[in-house]
């Protein structure tokens, strides 16, 4: 008989579990969020007072039911100029929100971090780049259903306003009383390709561009303002910013 290499089968295990995990993804379908409240949880209590917000601070508008499966990694492109007025020359991040919808009680076990962005395929479309600061990964307790904003510390450098970052979000796994139950992704009414991003172990996606959401994630941030950082001054994503 024919031995068929073991590394032949993982191959084909690792196919079946990325189809699948694709097949899932794709009959997610979005849910129109009527008169959202939404309440607040942390991962960790801080008292540090923001000076401006950036991210996508828009209304939620839209839950994906279905979607989230983890591990897997999700990231929201922002241009800190764009909602950060009160910070000329530079930003601390000090804490990032994740909004999601939850069905009951759970415990998430989940990260966030910020990122520089890259163009490794489209040099009018930023991609997640190199980390420039995370966190450890925080068990929240979401006492209840409903939408909830969760508020995760961070500890970054300052940052120039001037160039496009990225805020992210990792969850390692969900700890529900009913199997299975995962929350719901949320996002805004406002779809923009190039813009919300998602890797479950098989390289980034574009959520919109791939999926067909209709907004972009949730994700904001508080920040305080501090003198502009040097470190990024020659980057790729702030000579093209000057000449868009």
């Amino acid at each position: 008989m024919r031995r068929i290499p073991k590394r032949a089968f993982l191959a084909a295990a690792l196919l079946i579990v990325s189809t699948s995990i694709i097949e899932a993804k794709e009959r997610a379908r979005p849910s129109f969020l009527e008169d959202p409240v939404v309440r607040s949880a942390s991962g960790a209590i801080t008292i540090r007072l923001w000076e401006c917000q950036v991210g996508n601070l828009n209304l939620p508008a839209w839950a994906i039911p279905g979607f989230l499966l983890p591990p897997e990694e999700y990231k929201l492109v922002f241009d800190p100029e764009g909602t950060c007025t009160a910070c000329p020359d530079g930003i601390l991040i000090d804490k990032i929100h994740v909004m999601l919808q939850m069905a009951e009680a759970c415990t998430l076990f989940m990260g966030i971090d910020l990122e520089t962005v890259a163009y490794p395929t489209d040099p009018d479309c930023p991609e997640p780049g190199a980390q420039l600061c995370g966190s450890p990964v925080y068990e929240v307790w979401i006492p209840g259903a409903g939408l909830w904003d969760i508020g995760i510390p961070i500890n970054c450098p300052c940052v120039a306003v001037d160039d496009l970052y990225l805020l992210g979000l990792k969850i390692e796994r969900v700890g529900s009383v009913t199997p299975g139950d995962v929350p719901d992704l949320v996002v805004d009414d406002y779809p923009a390709v190039c813009t919300s991003w998602n890797n479950y172990g098989s390289g980034w996606q574009d959520l919109v561009a791939t999926y067909g959401f209709p907004g972009q994630l949730r994700f904001w941030a508080d920040a305080t303002c501090c003198g502009e950082t040097k470190a990024e001054e020659s980057s790729w994503g702030r000579i093209k910013k000057q000449y868009r």
